[in-house]
C-alpha cells in the first residue's frame, strides 16, 4: 500500500459551537450534544480515512456520562487501533473533566505508540505511533496541541525538533499548532526538521475560517498528493484531509484479522 488518507480534528469535546458567542455559554464546556459525536463520525467515515488525529475528545468524563468520545468515533471508522492520552500534567489529571481531556490517534492499522511530555506548557503530550507490517516500523506518525502562548511555543518547537531528528523513519506530524504557516515558529520547525507543510486553506474559527492553525507535516521521502479542507461546522475547527505517498519500499498492510478496540491511557 502506497497511498495513506490521514485526517487531522479539534473537535472541541463535542461542544458543537456554530459561532464566537458560543464561547460565552458555559455549559457547552460541561455537556456534549450525542449528535454532533455522531455528526463528526459519519462526516469523517465518508472521507474513507487510513489514520485521525483527534484534538481534544473527551474519554468518557462526567461530561459525556463516561462514554468516550474517541472509542465512539473510532467505531463509526471502523478503526480498531486506539491510543489517547491525557493533553495535560499528571497532577491536572487529578481534576474532573479535565483528566479525560483527551488527544488521540485512530488507525487501521496496527500501532506501536508511546508519549512524549513537554517540559514547557500546560499542554504537555506528544503521541507517537509507529505504524508498519511484520513488526517493524514502516512511518512514524506524531500527534500535537500547543500552546496558545508563543513564547511557550518556541519551547515546544525546541523539544519537538529534538525529538524528530531522533527519528529514522519516514515522519508525519500533525495537529493544532496554534501558529499560522508563516510564524516563526512553524519556520523554525520546518528549518531545523526538513519537513514540508501540507498546504490548505483556513481551519479557525469554523464560522468563519482567517486563520490555519491545524497542519500536517511531512518528511522528504513521503510525498503529498492533495490535501482539503472539510466545512463541516462542528467545532470551533475545520478538519484537515490529506492524502499521501508513502515510499513503495515501505510496506502497511491490514491485519489479517480485525483486532478489538485497543484503548492505552
Amino acid at each position: 500500500m502506497g497511498k495513506l488518507r490521514i485526517g487531522v480534528y479539534n473537535i472541541q469535546y463535542g461542544s458543537g459551537m456554530k459561532g464566537f458567542s458560543d464561547y460565552f455559554k458555559l455549559h457547552r464546556f460541561f455537556s456534549q450534544d450525542k449528535k454532533v459525536i455522531s455528526q463528526i463520525g459519519e462526516m469523517l467515515n465518508q472521507q474513507n480515512l487510513d489514520i485521525v488525529g483527534l484534538v481534544e475528545a473527551d474519554n468518557g468524563s462526567w461530561r459525556t456520562n463516561g462514554q468516550s468520545q474517541i472509542q465512539t468515533i473510532a467505531e463509526r471508522l471502523s478503526m480498531p487501533f486506539i491510543f489517547s492520552s491525557c493533553k495535560y500534567s499528571k497532577f491536572v489529571q487529578k481534576f474532573p473533566i479535565l483528566g479525560k481531556q483527551h488527544n488521540a490517534i485512530l488507525s487501521r492499522y496496527p500501532v506501536s505508540s508511546t508519549v512524549y511530555t513537554f517540559k514547557a506548557g500546560f499542554k504537555k503530550g506528544v503521541i507517537i505511533s509507529k505504524i508498519g507490517s511484520s513488526g517493524k516500523a514502516a512511518v512514524t506518525i506524531l500527534l500535537t496541541h500547543l500552546s496558545l502562548s508563543r513564547h511557550t511555543r518556541f519551547q515546544q518547537i525546541g523539544e519537538l525538533v529534538s525529538l524528530l531528528k531522533k527519528i529514522k523513519t519516514p515522519v508525519i506530524l500533525m495537529g493544532d499548532f496554534n501558529a499560522l504557516p508563516d510564524s516563526s515558529e512553524i519556520t523554525e520547525l520546518m528549518a531545523e526538521t526538513g519537513l514540508a507543510i501540507v498546504a490548505h486553506g483556513d481551519t479557525f474559527p469554523s464560522w468563519a475560517p482567517n486563520k490555519s492553525y491545524d497542519h500536517i507535516f511531512v518528511s522528504h521521502d513521503i510525498a503529498i498528493r492533495k490535501s482539503s479542507v472539510l466545512p463541516q461546522k462542528l467545532s470551533d475547527h475545520l478538519p484537515l484531509i490529506a492524502e499521501l505517498e508513502i515510499p513503495p519500499k515501505l510496506s502497511i498492510s491490514e491485519p489479517k484479522q480485525r483486532a478489538k478496540m485497543i484503548e492505552a491511557l
